[in-house]
């Protein structure tokens, strides 16, 4: 079982002079543009509140000498986090965390606090500045020295047994956004404007690519995003209809908005549309006869078909 995602990061390449759409200043890249990063992704599976939760993971190095961190690869949110080396939240104790102090790449900035949030969790940290390496373990790789959060304090719930250290936020710039560039804004700058993610049962694959071609996926179903994407920073989409068994689940006034979020463990929705999917699927039986479940099939507005789960 496998799904692909897919997304076109041309827009995200737009400047204004120097500064990018999130407001820092970008450093010209010293090696030439590349044409495809492959990173390996992990799965991982833990069981939290009587829920299996499957999340996927990509190492990254930071700083020189490098220190390695295992990252959640998360669409629904466009920061790297990671414990900074003084906390002392139980979250924090559990996981690797980054010492600024051990890396001589690290720069030094004017203090400034950013909060965030992953699931119903919190994060206090600051921000900081040091070379970060994606594809650790692949034959690709990309370096870049821009500005990521440093957890200071750690909700214990979901991240104490997390089974990552942080966050690496793969979402859309936000019009909100305080603290330097995003990810996805550095990458244009070294011709990679094209991202994939394939999910499975064997891990996956995260793939910074500079055209189609590259990313070596046929049969991509390319859905053009909503208007609210650049504005609250998701990859949104509009459903125009959800079918379950053949029959229609009604999306309230024929529209829906849905994120692409792979940071989250499971599919989330309104109450009215998971009621009737959660009875249909109590009809069907044991949810290990996965061939007497009923097919969702989800109608995107731009698209060419339908996307069937």
């Amino acid at each position: 079982e496998t799904v692909a995602l897919c997304f076109h990061l041309v827009l995200l390449a737009c400047t204004v002079g120097d500064v990018p759409l999130g407001g820092a200043t970008i450093d010209p890249p010293s090696e030439p543009h590349l044409s495809r990063v492959v990173i390996p992704l992990r799965l991982r599976e833990v069981v939290l509140q009587n829920t299996l939760c499957r999340s996927f993971t990509a190492m990254v190095s930071v700083g020189s000498p490098t220190q390695l961190f295992e990252v959640l690869v998360d669409t629904g949110s466009n920061r790297l986090w990671l414990p900074f080396e003084t906390c002392r939240a139980p979250a924090c104790l559990a996981h690797a965390r980054y010492n600024p102090v051990e890396s001589s790449t690290a720069q030094p900035l004017e203090p400034l606090h950013v909060k965030g949030g992953f699931a119903s969790g919190e994060l206090l940290g600051h921000v900081v500045r040091d070379e970060v390496c994606f594809g650790v373990h692949s034959e690709s790789r990309i370096c870049s020295t821009f500005d990521f959060l440093a957890a200071d304090h750690e909700s214990d719930f979901p991240f104490e047994h997390a089974q990552f250290d942080g966050i690496l936020g793969l979402g859309l710039p936000s019009l909100s956004a305080t603290a330097g560039a995003t990810i996805l804004e550095e990458f244009p700058a070294y011709g990679l404007r094209m991202l994939s993610l394939r999910l499975g049962s064997d891990g996956g694959e995260l793939v910074f690519a500079s055209d189609e071609e590259n990313l070596h996926r046929s049969g991509i179903l390319w859905v053009p995003l909503s208007p609210m994407a650049n504005m609250d920073g998701y990859w949104i989409m509009q459903v125009t209809e959800v079918r379950m068994g053949g029959e229609q689940v009604h999306c309230a006034r024929n529209l829906c908005m849905a994120a692409v979020d792979s940071g989250a463990g499971f599919m989330v929705g309104p109450l009215w549309g998971v009621y009737h999917i959660k009875e249909a699927f109590r009809s069907a039986g044991n949810c290990v006869d996965v061939e007497r479940l009923p097919e969702i099939e989800f109608e995107l507005q731009g698209a060419a078909g339908p996307v069937t789960l």
